[in-house]
């Protein structure tokens, strides 16, 4: 080789060693629609919550676009509309993103980019997943929309609302769109737009049957429902609202297991039971709670049922004469509620 070679050849690894640190050390100066090179494999930042793979995107999702050799879209997000278009500067234009994945929207990119690009390489990352909400209502303690990101179970979406509220009852109505596929569970009733079936709400606090547990759909709605009532106030350890189970009536009994028991200045003779009536008027009913408690063949046991409230006056409690119906139910604002039946 020739001084002259060695000096061309000298001069030309030098030049390739210069466009390769400038390029590791900015990679904007790499993108261009004739390089051939592929992007590096930290182009794309992670995600802290990544959509799932298999995630349909929708109205109100944001995403990330992250494209080599296509500064004008790179690292840029976009909201997808109301109607599921994302709409791109040109030559990619409109697109309907809508019941696409990440993988899909990124191919269909690069589909459109390929005229101009002789390598398109486009990752889309899903930053934010709101076109998929669960609605949760109903006695629970927040009452709101959870999005699915991909996929929940009920005693996922249950908790992300606060779990049940005290006054909850013994079922869990979901309701879903047809279109999603009838809810897996052998009570479900389906007709051409809907599909709804019922939930124990003692199956998701206990896991059994773990069936119960069903896997959500987008748009699906809870509802929790409110249950039947029963009040004990007046001389016991803990008065409140006791929630009822599907038999709809608790026997005095019964009841004490749950309210601990009576204070010890408890005026156990001059019990009232407080009834609403189906005609919206109200009896009184006397109670002598020793008397009731005594079991006697014949003799048929005391029940409560839904909405009766059980007064038992304390000789320390001012106000322990007989009050009126409406005194008494105006009271109950604010006592604590109780789930002990299930």
């Amino acid at each position: 080789m020739t001084r002259k070679s060695k000096i061309r050849s000298i001069s030309k690894a030098a030049s390739l060693a210069v466009v390769a640190v400038l390029t590791c050390a900015s990679p904007k100066l790499a993108l261009g629609p004739q390089q051939e090179q592929a992007p590096s494999a930290n182009s794309a930042p992670s995600v802290s919550r990544p959509a799932s793979p298999n995630y349909k995107l929708g109205p109100d999702d944001v995403v990330t676009v992250y494209a080599a050799y296509a500064e004008y879209i790179n690292g840029r997000q976009y909201r997808i509309s109301k109607s599921g278009d994302v709409s791109f500067p040109d030559p990619v234009g409109v697109i309907h993103a809508q019941g696409m994945t990440a993988e899909n929207l990124a191919a269909e990119i690069e589909k459109r980019q390929a005229e101009t690009i002789r390598r398109p390489d486009v990752q889309v990352k899903v930053e934010t997943q709101a076109s998929q909400p669960i609605t949760v209502t109903g006695a629970v303690n927040t009452p709101t929309d959870v999005q699915l990101e991909g996929g929940k179970s009920l005693l996922e979406v249950l908790t992300k609302v606060g779990w049940f509220r005290g006054d909850a009852g013994s079922k869990i109505r979901i309701t879903r769109l047809i279109e999603n596929g009838p809810i897996p569970l052998a009570n479900a009733v389906n007709d051409d737009r809907y599909s709804v079936a019922e939930v124990s709400v003692k199956a998701i606090e206990t896991g059994n049957p773990p069936e119960e547990n069903v896997r959500l759909m987008p748009h699906d709605v809870i509802y929790v429902n409110k249950a039947d009532l029963v009040y004990v106030i007046g001389g016991v350890i803990k008065p409140g609202g006791f929630a009822l189970d599907e038999r709809k009536t608790v026997s005095l009994i019964q009841l004490q297991g749950f309210f601990g028991g009576f204070t010890p200045t408890a005026k156990l003779k001059n019990a009232v039971i407080y009834r609403q009536l189906p005609d919206g008027s109200h009896m009184t009913i006397d109670v002598n709670i020793p008397e009731a408690k005594k079991l006697k063949p014949g003799k048929p046991e005391l029940m409560l049922q839904a909405d009766d409230i059980l007064e038992i006056p304390d000789s320390l409690v001012r106000g322990t004469v007989r009050r009126t119906f409406e005194q008494v139910v105006s009271g109950l604002t604010g006592v604590a509620i109780y789930r002990p039946f299930y």
